[in-house]
């Protein structure tokens, strides 16, 4: 679903992003990257619910390091430099595998609400 609705944004003509997290994004790159990202950690949930993993089970095989889309231009290294630039104003910032294994819940719960 969301993968489809960026697809949709990314063919507007635009200059700017404002995605409402972090900085203004100049290019497009972190919006195509953040599609990339919410169709792979799906479609490897939808593998992991397939093969009988429980949530535990797959937060610890779904790891930041195993996620091409967040390998790929630098797309890690963006996240985490948005989340050190706005979250730590609020306290101790928690780490991107902590806010991948709570994506991986929240995918897990609504994969059958799509």
């Amino acid at each position: 679903m969301w993968p489809g609705t960026i697809d949709t944004v990314g063919r507007l003509d635009f200059q700017h992003v404002l995605g409402g997290h972090g900085t203004v994004q100049d290019t497009r790159t972190p919006m195509t990257s953040l599609r990339n990202y919410i169709e792979e950690l799906t479609t490897r949930v939808e593998e992991g619910k397939r093969a009988g993993l429980t949530l535990a089970e797959m937060q610890k095989r779904i790891t930041v390091a195993s996620l091409k889309s967040l390998q790929s231009n630098g797309y890690a290294d963006y996240i985490t430099r948005n989340m050190e630039q706005s979250i730590a104003h609020f306290g101790p910032m928690d780490s991107l595998q902590s806010n991948v294994n709570g994506n991986i819940g929240d995918v897990l719960k609504n994969l059958d609400r799509a």
